[in-house]
């Protein structure tokens, strides 16, 4: 099942997890970055993309982020947190 949008998060890890009253040590930490064409960013393509590359049984995406700098690209970035099996 895919990632929903609005468990794209650019608030903290440490602040999600303390939202949800869990700790950061109960999570996997899994960096997660896209780079797209700036012409491909229309519409929800870009978004759809970097939902692609998150992990399977990704909880929510924190300290997400955009950069533009590189020339005709983006970068979309954030950490996925991954639940630990208990």
């Amino acid at each position: 099942m895919a990632l929903d949008l609005s468990k794209i998060l650019s608030v903290s890890a440490e602040a999600y997890a303390q939202s949800v009253e869990k700790k950061l040590n109960n999570y996997h930490l899994y960096g997660v970055h896209t780079i797209i064409r700036d012409s491909d960013i229309t519409g929800k393509l870009g978004l759809n993309k970097f939902i692609e590359d998150c992990p399977t049984n990704t909880e929510v995406v924190v300290d997400y982020d955009m950069n533009s700098r590189v020339h005709h690209y983006l970068i979309l970035y954030g950490t996925a947190l991954i639940p630990k099996k208990k």
